[in-house]
């Protein structure tokens, strides 16, 4: 980062704060019945959508 300092900003710190949480239950999850046995549960957790995500 001190090579670039035009990136130590809190807007790109922001940005690097919410990709590194990305996936997790923090941003929220949605849960699905089993669509094969019906009983069981899926859990899939939400992406960030941040520009610098990868997702």
């Amino acid at each position: 980062m001190s090579s670039h300092p035009c990136y130590v900003t809190d807007y790109h710190q922001s940005e690097i704060a919410k990709m590194l949480k990305c996936g997790s239950s923090e941003n929220g999850f949605a849960t699905y019945p089993c669509l094969s046995c019906g009983q069981g549960q899926h859990k899939v957790n939400f992406s960030c959508k941040g520009k610098a995500c990868p997702q």
